[in-house]
């Protein structure tokens, strides 16, 4: 079966690949949820944990475009984020019965049709067992970085660049601005309904995360308690994707809100 071009980032074609399927299912013991926003950091705490076999493999199973290309993978239309959630379940929980899953805010209020926050979104929160609350200190780089994985396509290191090359010309501030606008709501709806769910969360900063990345691995660790099963940490899975580019839109962006 063609699979969409819109659909072919080697990010989401290796997500669903069979090869990272553990290799047999296992009732789940204990589940946990990333809450995160774009460009926060949640691909790369994504792939550490599933690096070390002991946390599952929490991928975005209520992105509409991964739901989409499982769809056209095994041939069916009508399958629902729930179902898909079910299927994985089977699939990416690690032989000592933990399972992980990230999540966006818009991803949730998406999945259940509503904009804002409801019960159904607060008891869905609730029903996994740990939570991990991913957050950049600096939006405005961020949304930077949002701006470009949206013009050039490539959303980890994993993928190829739809774009090659993009100039600085090709990214307004409205881009910017809009984006900014996003990833703070994001971070703002997150801070919501961990307040309405009263959740107990395990707050990670991407900051703190690329300074002292091992020191904040291991406490990720031990706030999932697997950290006894885990030898070391394991290198970082992808590289960073900041340019020179991104660098030259924070000036001229802080410029423009008149920031020295």
């Amino acid at each position: 079966m063609a699979i969409s071009n819109d659909l072919t980032s080697n990010k989401n074609l290796m997500e669903l690949s069979a090869s990272r399927d553990f290799p047999a299912s296992t009732p789940i013991t204990m589940k946990y949820l990333i809450l995160g926003s774009p460009r926060s950091g949640s691909t790369l705490v994504s792939r550490i944990l599933f690096e070390t076999k002991m946390a599952g493999d929490p991928l975005e199973f209520f992105n509409g475009y991964l739901l989409e290309l499982e769809c056209q993978i095994k041939g069916k239309k009508d399958l629902s984020f729930d179902r898909f959630l079910d299927q994985m379940k089977l699939r990416r929980t690690s032989p000592n019965g933990v399972f992980g899953m990230q999540l966006h805010y818009a991803q949730l209020l998406m999945k259940f049709k509503s904009e804002s926050i409801n019960n159904a979104m607060i008891g869905f929160v609730r029903d996994f067992d740990k939570h991990i609350w991913l957050r950049r200190r600096n939006k405005l780089r961020q949304a930077i970085s949002f701006v470009v994985a949206k013009k050039n396509g490539a959303w980890s290191s994993e993928d190829k660049k739809k774009i090659e090359k993009i100039e600085l010309e090709d990214i307004s501030m409205i881009d910017i601005l809009s984006a900014l606008r996003f990833v703070s709501l994001n971070d703002h709806g997150w801070e919501c309904l961990i307040r309405a769910a009263k959740l107990d969360v395990h707050e990670v900063w991407y900051e703190d995360l690329v300074a002292d990345y091992e020191s904040v691995c291991s406490g990720i660790f031990s706030f999932l308690q697997i950290n006894g099963n885990i030898a070391s940490v394991p290198s970082p899975p992808i590289s960073r994707q900041g340019t020179e580019l991104n660098e030259r839109l924070f000036a001229d962006a802080l410029t423009w809100l008149g920031i020295n």
